[in-house]
């Protein structure tokens, strides 16, 4: 099963949060994403101010968590407690399928 975006944002956050500085290779091999992909959740967590990017020893690019990082791993942990995930991902297949059923019943008539 594919992850969902906002999974995806809390597994790197969560990686960074537990390992502390990582290099982007570390980061790809500790949430199993590739470059590209990952890259892009970088450029979006890094305009939220949720990760940062640091040089340290010369050119060397690291990332870190920051603490708005940390709050967003803890708010979307106590809201995945109200709603699990798993229930929102069994309820949209029937959703779809109700909101179809009623569109095709709807251009019948128009």
């Amino acid at each position: 099963m594919r992850r969902s975006k906002l999974e995806t944002c809390l597994i790197i956050l969560e990686a960074l949060a537990s390992h502390g500085l990582l290099k982007k290779t570390h980061v790809m091999r500790k949430t199993n994403l590739n470059c590209i992909v990952l890259n892009n959740y970088f450029d979006f967590l890094i305009k939220q101010s949720a990760v940062e990017e640091r040089r340290i020893e010369g050119n060397r690019i690291v990332y870190a968590i920051t603490e708005r990082g940390l709050y967003l791993i803890r708010y979307f942990k106590g809201l995945n407690l109200v709603i699990p995930t798993e229930r929102i991902r069994s309820e949209i297949p029937s959703i779809i399928s109700k909101n179809e059923s009623n569109w095709n019943e709807h251009k019948k008539y128009c």
